[in-house]
Parts: C-alpha cells; structure tokens; sequence
C-alpha cells in the first residue's frame, strides 16, 4: 500500500505534445510543434544542484496551469513516484494558498546524450498538496518503543495485507 500511495498521490501533469530532442554541438536541443513547452531557467538558480556544476541552464517544462490550494496548503512539486523517464524534474514545494500563478518545473536530461523523442503524454510532475503545521520532532520514549515492538508482533501475524487491514487509510484527490 505505501508503493500504491506514492504512484495515487496527488496528480500527475503530462507532456501535453511530442518534444523531440537532438545533439547540436554537443548539447542537447529540444523541438516541438507548437506552444510555449520548454524554455530555460539560469543555473545559478539551483547552483547545489548536482548538476549545477555544468554552468549551463536547465531546461524547464512550462506548467499552463496556476494551481490554488486552500489556506494552509503548500504543493510539493516532485518526479512522478516508480515511473522511469529520460528527464528528472528539480523537486520543490510552493505556498500554493498565496501563490496563484504558473509553477514550472526545472529539469535535468538523465542522459546527456539522449537523442529521440518524449512522447504527448508523458508525466512531467507529480503534484501532492499538503497542510502546513508546525511541529517538534520527538526522540520516542521507552512507551513508544513498546507500541512499536506490539506493530512488529502483530506485522509477524499474517502473510498478507495486514498494514492495508489494520493501518493504512485510503487517501483521495479530487
């Protein structure tokens, strides 16, 4: 269930047209049919990325969606969770409640000598609200580690779907 959790989180936003990618000069160039899809955002933007290094600029999907949240609410902005691509989105999170605008997502090829194409369709991000509470980590007392050790018997009871029986809550996004 934790695997299923990941993939059903939130919502995924997709490719919404073939972007087609060669070598020229030895970089990477990307082509599409028609539309604002991919432009560039300055390297020193993201300097401790591990690929900040390079000195050149990521490449970004443009988002033609604004995304409004509740009050409270913030959107994290990750790599679609178990799906392999050829690109990886830079993660981050916005305050989605006060920002109402565009989000765009940074990106770095995973191959730099990729050539081919990324097909209409394919998942660019994975967007999961959540609430923003404050709150203080606590190192767990000799009572905690108790009701751990129960979990751990109880785990050991069954073969199948304990943790999807006894603990895991379906989540909805609508």
């Amino acid at each position: 269930m934790p695997v299923f959790d990941a993939l059903t989180s939130g919502y995924i936003i997709l490719s919404p047209v073939d972007v087609f990618v060669t070598i020229k000069d030895g970089e990477q160039w990307f082509n599409w049919p028609s539309g604002d899809i991919i432009s560039f955002h300055n390297f020193q933007q993201a300097p401790t990325h591990p690929d900040g290094h390079f000195n050149r600029s990521y490449p970004k999907w443009h988002n033609p969606w604004a995304i409004k949240t509740p009050k409270g609410y913030s959107t994290l902005f990750v790599q679609p969770f178990h799906r392999e691509s050829v690109f990886t989105i830079l993660p981050g999170i916005v305050d989605t409640d006060t920002y109402f605008n565009n989000v765009n997502f940074p990106f770095v090829m995973n191959d730099v000598t990729f050539e081919g194409l990324i097909p209409k369709g394919t998942p660019i991000a994975q967007v999961i609200p959540f609430k923003r509470d404050s709150w203080k980590m606590e190192i767990g007392s000799t009572e905690d580690q108790k009701s751990s050790h129960q979990i751990r018997l109880q785990l050991e009871s069954k073969f199948f779907d304990i943790y999807k029986t006894m603990w895991w809550n379906k989540k909805e996004y609508k």
